[in-house]
């Protein structure tokens, strides 16, 4: 699949050392499904390109937008971008491909999803959370309490 032209719609930090990009990337986000990842083509010092692969954490094809979530420095006052993105700013470009991998796939006749993860693997779970089906689904992290736990569901309070 060849890289496509990419403009950075936002870049915030959503946990220390966490970072969620948007994206729009209309051909990506259009044929994106959970489980599946995109490859970011960034320059590293010196000038080298190197491809990094990120999970898709939303899409909306809608807006022909996805988001991905980068893991930067952590320091005492919070996070700062990874080097790659530090110098990136909105309206910048960069080429991504994608969608790469297998889906993320429900048994049909299950009624009830329950997503864990820790740290930045949490980014690759935020999409088969978030979509719509039959099923309840409720996406968790580690946490030191449990009201700050859950991250996405689709169940009343939360809870499954």
């Amino acid at each position: 699949m060849r890289p496509l032209g990419a403009e950075l719609i936002e870049s915030r930090e959503i946990l220390p050392g966490q970072w969620l990009q948007s994206w729009h990337a209309p051909a990506i986000a259009s044929g994106a499904r959970a489980g599946q990842v995109v490859h970011v083509r960034t320059v590293e010092a010196g000038g080298l390109p190197l491809r990094r692969v990120f999970p898709i954490t939303t899409a909306d094809p809608v807006r022909g937008s996805l988001t991905i979530q980068a893991a930067g420095l952590e320091g005492p006052t919070g996070g700062s971008p990874p080097p790659w993105a530090r110098g990136l700013r909105e309206g910048d470009r960069l080429d991504l491909a994608g969608p790469f991998g297998r889906p993320f796939e429900v048994d049909p006749r299950a009624r009830h999803l329950l997503l864990v993860a820790e740290g930045p693997s949490i980014a690759g779970l935020r999409l088969p959370a978030a979509v719509e089906s039959e099923v309840e689904s409720a996406l968790r992290r580690s946490s030191k309490s449990p009201e700050s736990a859950t991250v996405a569901s689709n169940t009343p309070g939360g809870r499954i």
